[in-house]
């Protein structure tokens, strides 16, 4: 859980964001944790970020009065990155958003735990959740108990932690923060790019300033030049198609914009640490 909170507080900071909040459910280890581990990955104190903690019970109901959650999201100074415990959290979060006129994710990126199909689908918009390793997780029990049951079990044994999958991004966050209005630009275009088609110099070609100083506001905002923040954007575009599609590995490199399956292949691995291949073979996008 600790891992979990972690991993969503470096993912939200890595999309720009300087300001955070949480929203979990109080009396609970497990959304403590996650919280904590939120905290720590933003840099933060516990007093610098805005908590919102209630039962479990009242986040599931959804006939319950959210004034009070409405008021405090109405607090938030935008832009502001919101982590919710888990989906039903996120979900309803994110639905008292749109009943206080606050928009998502323009305003407020949303980004909840479990990966709930249905629940993050149909969502509106749709809602980015943590994916977690529940077989690993599963497996690592399993084991614990039958080294408890025969007498085996060690201290370390007994605080193994297992990370989360991945976080899978969908509307709720799809968004890079940036207070320069020229980076700001240069992100849009990026983002809208759906075919990897988009390169330094076209983007450039259609800013109000030389490349020299698009590329120099760019970095400094973002820790990132230009070809970085567009390699990124087609590897996430080819870790999604090889994911959620039985493409091959060659239509998959064109699609996301390398150009060729080696550029794809060296470009994957760097970041990955896997070949596309392997990276789909061991469900890592699961």
């Amino acid at each position: 859980d600790f891992l979990t909170g972690r991993r969503a507080g470096e993912y939200l900071r890595g999309l720009g964001y300087r300001r955070f909040a949480f929203c979990g459910v109080e009396g609970t280890v497990w959304s403590r944790l996650r919280r904590d581990g939120f905290i720590e990955a933003c840099g933060a104190s516990r007093a610098d970020i805005p908590l919102f903690e209630r039962p479990l019970a009242w986040w599931k109901d959804r006939d319950n009065d959210t004034t009070v959650l409405g008021g405090w999201l109405r607090k938030l100074q935008a832009p502001t990155a919101l982590f919710a415990c888990n989906d039903v959290a996120g979900l309803k979060g994110a639905e008292t958003c749109a009943l206080a006129g606050i928009r998502v994710p323009s305003d407020l990126a949303v980004l909840g735990v479990d990966d709930e199909d249905l629940l993050c689908e149909l969502a509106d918009p749709s809602l980015s959740s943590v994916r977690l390793d529940c077989e690993a997780i599963g497996v690592a029990a399993a084991t614990l108990l039958d080294q408890t049951l025969r007498g085996e079990a060690t201290e370390r044994g007994r605080t193994r932690a297992v990370a989360p999958v991945r976080i899978v991004e969908r509307e709720s966050t799809r968004i890079l923060i940036a207070d320069d209005p020229l980076v700001a630009q240069a992100i849009s275009r990026i983002q809208a790019d759906g075919n990897g088609k988009i390169n330094a110099s076209k983007i450039c070609a259609q800013l109000p300033a030389c490349r020299r100083s698009v590329e120099k506001r760019f970095r400094l905002s973002t820790g990132k030049t230009l070809h970085e923040a567009i390699r990124d954007a087609r590897l996430d575009r080819a870790k999604r198609l090889l994911s959620q599609s039985d493409y091959g590995l060659e239509t998959i490199a064109e699609a996301s914009g390398f150009g060729s399956l080696q550029r794809f292949h060296l470009a994957f691995k760097k970041r990955e640490g896997l070949t596309p291949g392997a990276w789909r073979k061991a469900g890592r996008g699961r």
